[in-house]
């Protein structure tokens, strides 16, 4: 990775959190419900990264 695709993944990461703060709160429930299915199977949220 050169300091190119540093400041592009940089930049990625700057616009989702200003897209964040202008959106209403999580809903809490989903959130459980989404870190109860990861925690179930902490790999999932990496298979697409091993283009699973």
């Amino acid at each position: 990775m050169d300091r190119n695709d540093q400041q592009a993944i940089g930049t990625l990461f700057e616009k989702l959190a200003n897209v964040e703060r202008q959106t209403p709160p999580r809903d809490a429930e989903a959130e459980r419900f989404i870190n109860d299915q990861i925690a179930r199977q902490p790999g999932a949220h990496t298979t697409w990264r091993r283009g699973g």
